[in-house]
């Protein structure tokens, strides 16, 4: 990802409709997936108004990859005294991921995020690199409000399950389970965006916990009842796919070092 600064000049002094227009310019800029996270640091000096965003690749905020919504508030622009923002490229975000720059998704994508995660929420399945939201196709709505509403959510109940304080039960079973409400919400998503594409796009079913090591490298998958396991893992991370469910998984964490430890002796 990158670091940009976008900055407004203004024909007056900045007013709280001014500083809305910018912000209402933000908001679809992430719901259209040419920036990630929802905050956005704002400041003003004099006429001026710089905005500091992450993008998921350098020419994110090119005109091409406006949707209608983009092109809708930068007229508002105009309409505060605020003319169209330059941009001006900080370089990389050195703790996160480049974009995918693979031609196609053969293999297919996934669905995956985590707790400290800054990419989009969505996975090459050849390079794990982010996908950009905005090569994706967009929804009737013309907005990924529910891939980022999913994205928010698996978040979340990460935090849950990592922090073990309040609700780490709960998050596991969100997180682990095929039928929870996160897991229903991200396999829709998952399966409408593998049909618009015509390539597969995976869920990711996180495991934390296992009686044992024998048990856990027996399971079978949750959906159809097939074998699943991997004869190595896939990205160093999933040791379990089902190809007909469309599911990926890992061998639970507690129980993964007696693996390491096995292999290692």
């Amino acid at each position: 990802m990158f670091v940009a600064e976008l900055t407004f000049s203004c024909r007056h002094a900045p007013t709280d409709e001014t500083f809305e227009a910018v912000e209402g310019l933000l908001a679809v800029l992430y719901k259209n997936g040419q920036v990630v996270t929802r905050i956005w640091p704002v400041t003003s000096e004099g006429a001026l108004l710089r905005a500091v965003v992450l993008t998921p690749a350098e020419d994110a905020l090119e005109s091409r990859h406006h949707n209608r919504y983009v092109l809708g508030e930068l007229a508002r622009l105009d309409e505060q005294g605020l003319a169209p923002p330059t941009v001006n490229s900080l370089g990389p975000e050195r703790l996160s991921l480049p974009e995918c720059s693979c031609g196609d998704w053969r293999a297919g994508l996934l669905l995956y995020t985590d707790f400290l995660s800054l990419e989009p929420p969505v996975r090459c399945l050849d390079c794990f690199h982010p996908v950009a939201l905005y090569r994706l196709p967009r929804p009737e709505s013309g907005e990924h409000l529910g891939l980022l509403g999913w994205q928010t959510d698996y978040q979340a109940c990460d935090t849950l399950q990592m922090h073990t304080m309040t609700g780490e039960r709960f998050g596991e079973r969100q997180l682990g389970q095929l039928q929870s409400a996160l897991s229903r919400h991200g396999r829709g998503i998952a399966s409408t965006l593998s049909e618009a594409m015509s390539v597969p796009v995976y869920y990711y079913l996180h495991r934390s916990r296992a009686r044992s090591l024998r048990a856990e490298l027996s399971r079978l998958c949750p959906g159809c009842g097939a074998a699943w396991r991997l004869t190595s893992p896939l990205h160093e991370r999933f040791d379990f796919r089902c190809e007909r469910c469309a599911l990926l998984s890992n061998i639970a964490c507690s129980v993964r070092h007696r693996l390491v430890e096995t292999i290692d002796f």
